[in-house]
């Protein structure tokens, strides 16, 4: 990966907090007291109440109903984590309240992410008169339809994305209703699964509090991999001191073989050590007994199914490990397959049970997307999907949905399954999507360093300070840091299969570290001396904390940072000019300057947009860019030596007067030039980001004024839609837009007051 300088935050640090820790607060948009105290300290979140959830109080009457009349509740939940631990939450609430009751785990050979009809049926057959799914339905408009046909009344607890036909469901409990900003927003099917549990447990008498809970709902969110923001980071808070001293024999058990110390349990020995092993049942087994595994409070079958969920792990890792080796020769004998925006991987011999592992790692290890398939030589391929912080990855399939036999997911995961003989297209077009959402043609992933530290800065104090902003996870990185000119003094191989390294590093002053580098054991070691990445953390082992060091990147010595960057460009502002009309002309004529200009603004000045962006050594910013990233990602292809700050425009509009102004072009677009239309080209023509105009594009569709689909080689296709035809989630659309239109109208109004120097900052 490329190393570049966190950029400054957007805002000015809090005061009060240390520099560092001020700064890493702004950079995470908390920009008031009473946010960061809220993020930092649980005391100081309110938490929002259950009824904030879209349909939760139908939910509430129809649970109700069937505990007072004693019918039959079925909760069909996915094999997944997420899915596991938001069963295990409402199976030992419903119990507690003495319902009829009893569950289902989806098995990913028989049914997969999916509800088949003859399984259902044979629910249905033994009376089952209420249906709550954990984790998945909203998809199943076929069986859903099926069990309403039968009397069931169906109750979706369901965080995926929701499709363009709103699932026939008596009560919908998903996130994806709700603004963006909400703090409910990012909850996964275990965190909604938790507050129907409170909000249940709240209105009954019952010896279960809503609290011992926690554990199992943090495990699922951290499991789902979610942005920990708002809600979910509120719950995971909560849950990590229940999950050290967690009551429940199974993880007590689990905790031994995987060789945890239950009072220093933290979110990654959930991400990477609880969650793969209760993941590893449900893709090679049957997930049910996982049910089992969390709720039982009887020690010996606990010993027994903690022994089978390790010796599935083991094959787990096993299989892992052979498909990521496969994946990665892939890799080696096809350059231009790395280069790609989207790692797009398959073979007919790999194990579909540990695609969705692999992707996870190729996605961490390369900084882009990855999808891997299992490709028979009959049937279709499937496989599993996994993106980058930052890059929807649902609504990139969603593009291509045209060539896809089924996909379903969230931003950040997804699995899919298309023809074979579509796979070159599929390729081709993905690579064109994902390449356009992230507004650059450079595939090479980025790393951002927050600072740059000599081994004697690494101080207790330091990674105490850091620690305050766990949990970490999607939505909030842990803060990356480097140091120069390491030399490897001893290398040791650690895991059952040798599949990680403690590293012991020496400075120019002789001071020594040490250093995990997970994952690692198969990477070759350097020789020379090299500038090392890695992440702190506080730890505690035998009564005594140190600071744990791991390493996310390293480079030779002789590509760091400092020789790689150039110094700020020379700035000329020019943002309080009356007239700068006056010196177009001058630089139009001049071949070493480029003019950057969007919107309407582009064809008077005679600009180029973002997309056009190419070295020059003048700049001339004529309008403001829509983000920050833009920012940097135009500064990065051009690379000048001079920039003149203009920042004309554009006129900063509400969302009515935006979708007005979208809608005129999107006719221009269908009248005059046959619906033949891009991504790139609407955000240049709008000066907004490609999030703002695939938002409201969504928009229009969902109000059936539009239909999108894409050609073969992934031009977007626009045609006058069926406004009958028109589906709930326009509303939900309508709020991210004016979202996102709020984020870009605040950056606009900072640029055109911000100093130079916080703008442009010396490297």
């Amino acid at each position: 990966m490329r190393w570049i300088d966190a950029p400054p935050p957007p805002h000015e640090p809090l005061p009060g907090y240390s520099p560092l820790l001020g700064r890493l607060l702004a950079r995470r948009g908390l920009i008031t007291p009473q946010a960061a105290e809220a993020f930092l300290y649980l005391s100081h979140y309110h938490p929002s109440p259950p009824e904030a959830l879209p349909s939760l109080t139908n939910a509430l009457e129809r649970i109700e109903q069937a505990i007072r009349k004693h019918e039959p509740i079925c909760i069909w939940g996915d094999f997944n984590v997420d899915g596991q631990t938001s069963t295990a939450i409402l199976v030992q609430t419903l119990r507690a309240l003495e319902a009829n009751l009893c569950y289902h785990v989806t098995s990913r050979f028989r049914e997969g992410h999916n509800i088949p009809i003859p399984y259902l049926d044979e629910q249905l057959h033994r009376g089952t008169k209420l249906l709550i799914t954990c984790g998945i339905g909203v998809n199943e408009h076929l069986a859903l339809e099926r069990a309403r046909q039968q009397g069931v009344e169906v109750i979706l607890v369901d965080h995926h994305d929701l499709p363009s036909m709103v699932p026939p469901a008596d009560a919908l409990l998903s996130p994806k209703l709700l603004p963006a900003d909400h703090p409910l927003a990012t909850l996964s099917a275990s965190g909604l699964a938790y507050k129907l549990a409170e909000a249940l447990l709240q209105r009954h008498q019952s010896a279960l509090a809503p609290q011992a809970l926690l554990d199992l709902t943090a495990i699922g969110l951290i499991a789902a991999s979610v942005p920990l923001r708002g809600e979910a980071r509120y719950l995971v808070q909560c849950g990590l001191p229940i999950l050290r001293a967690t009551p429940r024999p199974g993880l007590q058990i689990l905790y031994e073989l995987a060789q945890i110390e239950p009072g220093l349990l933290n979110e990654s020995h959930v991400a990477f050590t609880l969650a793969p092993r209760l993941n590893s049942l449900g893709r090679l087994l049957d997930a049910n007994p996982a049910i089992e595994f969390l709720l039982t409070q009887d020690s010996v079958r606990a010993g027994v199914l903690a022994t089978q969920i390790e010796n599935a792990h083991a094959q787990y890792q096993l299989l892992t490990d052979q498909v990521l080796q496969a994946a990665e020769e892939q890799l080696r004998l096809d350059p231009e397959l790395s280069r790609a925006p989207v790692l797009i991987l398959g073979h007919s011999t790999w194990s579909n049970a540990v695609l969705n592992a692999v992707a996870a790692r190729l996605a961490e290890r390369y900084g882009k997307p990855a999808i891997v398939l299992q490709i028979p030589a009959e049937g279709p391929a499937r496989g599993s999907a996994r993106s980058v912080e930052g890059l929807n990855l649902s609504a990139a399939l969603a593009a291509h949905a045209d060539l896809l036999l089924k996909f379903g997911g969230h931003p950040m995961a997804a699995s899919l399954a298309l023809e074979s003989k579509n796979l070159p297209a599929f390729r081709r077009r993905m690579n064109k999507t994902i390449q356009e959402m992230q507004l650059s043609d450079q595939a090479e992933a980025t790393l951002e360093i927050e600072a740059w530290l000599s081994l004697s800065d690494i101080t207790q104090e330091l990674a105490a300070e850091i620690e305050q902003l766990a949990p970490f996870g999607v939505g909030n990185p842990r803060p990356v840091f480097a140091t120069r000119r390491q030399t490897l003094e001893s290398s040791v191989a650690l895991g059952r299969n040798k599949e990680h390294r403690r590293l012991t590093v020496s400075d120019e002053e002789g001071r020594m570290t040490t250093v995990l580098w997970w994952n690692g054991g198969q990477t070759d070691l350097p020789e020379a001396p090299f500038d090392l990445a890695f992440t702190l953390r506080m730890n505690e082992r035998r009564g005594i904390r140190q600071v744990h060091l791991e390493l996310v990147d390293l480079h030779l010595a002789e590509a760091t940072l400092r020789q790689t960057q150039a110094k700020r460009p020379a700035i000329h502002d020019l943002r309080q000019e009356a007239t700068p009309y006056h010196f177009v002309s001058q630089w139009r004529n001049d071949p070493e300057t480029l003019i950057w200009a969007e919107g309407e603004e582009k064809a008077l000045v005679g600009g180029v947009d973002r997309f056009s962006l190419q070295h020059v050594r003048h700049l001339v910013i004529w309008t403001i860019p829509p983000s920050g990233e833009i920012l940097r990602t135009a500064l990065e292809a051009v690379r000048p030596e001079r920039i003149t700050l203009v920042c004309v425009g554009p006129t900063i509009e509400n969302t009515e007067n935006f979708v007005a102004r979208f809608g005129g072009l999107l006719k221009h677009i269908l009248n005059q030039r046959q619906g033949r239309t891009s991504y790139a080209q609407l955000a240049a023509a709008t000066a907004h980001r490609l999030e703002t105009v695939q938002t409201a594009l969504a928009w229009f569709a969902a109000q059936g004024k539009i239909s999108l689909r894409r050609d073969d080689q992934g031009e977007l296709l626009l045609a006058f839609g069926n406004a009958s035809n028109t589906i709930p989630t326009s509303k939900r659309l309508w709020l991210e837009l004016q979202s996102l239109l709020a984020e870009t109208a605040a950056y606009r109004s900072y640029v055109r007051r911000a100093p130079v120097e916080s703008l442009f900052p010396e490297e």
